[in-house]
């Protein structure tokens, strides 16, 4: 069955009337306006092209966003049925039309934060940049640059990001060295480049900030996001500003710039983020950072009540599904993380473990998260085996020590509970700091 499947893939296309090339065009058109009602009945017209994978695969975008990109299921679903009729795999890639549709795939599983799935795609996706459309490719290499940035790869984002101003602005990539018949090094001559629209410059200077904070290239990140400081209205440019300072020891400054961004800049309902949810955990990072844990369990606590809020706004809509923007918009997690830690250094170990077994459930790969509930449980047993002061009758001015639990085992293993726990870090350590948004 499979043999004779491919076989039919094999057959030559069949060939396109005008009628169908006016429809398809006009589909394009009233997508591009926005009227997906309009393009869905043009396509539908094209009944007798049934097995054509670029009419099927229309078809499911414009049905996803006719629903205002809400029902992701379905919209898997149908990716996943296309896949299976016209035996698209994604590591038998060979073809630029089935490129697209794993990378249509590749965007759910990234808002599902489905990282790992998303850049098995991406991978194989990426191969294919060079044929295609120059708004494609831009799309293509975004994702792949995101991903990279949420794998913590800032080195291969900035390869990405390279790649990507070369492509766009010299037609292709260009080579660092050319030699000549003798082997002598000679002059590349750069053909004349084209120039870039400001808002992609600023979204890829946006890309190479983020990658020069997490090498802690201070320097070069506060050179660069005075760029983007110019626009006072820029959120993503302060939200930068603020992480930097911070890394720079500048506490002050990061709570000024921070204090200074609107409650209600970023919207979840408009673009899944929450400039207050933002504050909070950042104020909560910059209070842990300079030894006040408690005041930090405040903001966290005020961040995690907001991300709470918003997710039981949105859910009391009915059965209404989330928008594809929305889908991994909570921060609970995360919150919990950062909570959890301060609750650590505050002393409050209990308290701790349970925030911390929460954040488990997204971050069970992470070793230090692991170390730290180990530590809360040290903690706590540390605590329970303090000794016992106990003042006898019989010899009023003696002070005896008594454990306060004698557990059942041999005297040559009882020096072992004496013995304190590893001691915390200062929260200045790098190990021990919560996670920034930024």
């Amino acid at each position: 069955m499979a043999d004779k499947a491919e076989k039919d893939q094999e057959k030559p296309p069949e060939i396109v009337s005008d009628q169908e090339k006016d429809l398809a065009q006009n589909a394009l058109a009233e997508f591009k306006k926005k009227n997906y009602a309009a393009c869905l009945q043009c396509i539908n017209k094209l009944e007798n092209r049934s097995n054509d994978l670029r009419v099927a695969h229309n078809k499911a975008v414009a049905e996803f966003f006719k629903s205002d990109c809400k029902k992701t299921e379905q919209f898997q679903k149908n990716l996943t049925a296309i896949c299976n009729q016209f035996l698209v795999r994604a590591e038998k890639l060979d073809d630029v039309e089935h490129s697209i549709i794993q990378f249509n795939q590749a965007v759910i599983l990234y808002h599902q934060k489905q990282y790992t799935a998303a850049q098995r795609i991406m991978d194989r996706v990426c191969k294919f940049i060079e044929p295609m459309e120059e708004s494609l490719a831009k799309q293509v290499s975004l994702l792949a640059i995101e991903l990279q940035l949420c794998f913590r790869e800032p080195e291969k984002a900035l390869t990405l990001i390279n790649y990507l101003e070369n492509n766009l602005m010299y037609g292709g990539s260009i080579p660092l060295k050319s030699f000549d018949k003798a082997g002598k090094e000679k002059k590349v001559q750069l053909p004349p480049p084209k120039p870039l629209s400001e808002e992609f410059e600023k979204k890829l200077l946006r890309y190479k900030l983020r990658c020069y904070i997490i090498n802690h290239s201070l320097n070069t990140a506060f050179k660069e996001v005075q760029v983007l400081m110019k626009d006072k209205s820029n959120i993503d440019a302060l939200f930068l500003a603020a992480n930097i300072e911070y890394l720079k020891g500048n506490v002050r400054e990061s709570m000024k710039i921070l204090s200074s961004i609107p409650n209600d800049a970023l919207r979840f309902s408009d673009c899944g983020e929450s400039s207050t949810i933002m504050f909070y955990n950042n104020m909560g990072v910059i209070h842990h950072a300079i030894g006040k844990p408690n005041l930090a369990c405040h903001y966290f606590q005020m961040a995690l009540k907001e991300d709470i809020n918003l997710c039981q706004s949105n859910s009391k809509k009915g059965n209404e599904e989330k928008p594809l923007h929305m889908l991994g918009g909570s921060r609970y997690h995360e919150l919990m993380y950062n909570l959890g830690i301060s609750l650590l250094h505050a002393h409050k170990p209990v308290q701790a473990f349970d925030c911390l077994i929460v954040a488990v459930r997204r971050y069970h790969r992470n070793s230090r998260l692991w170390m730290r509930i180990a530590e809360c449980c040290i903690m706590v047993h540390k605590e329970q085996r303090k000794p016992i002061v106990r003042r006898p009758r019989a010899l009023s001015g003696i002070r005896l020590v008594v454990p306060a639990q004698r557990p059942p085992i041999g005297p040559s293993l009882l020096g072992l509970c004496l013995h304190s726990g590893p001691s915390l870090p200062h929260p200045r350590s790098h190990a021990s700091r919560p996670t920034t948004t930024a």
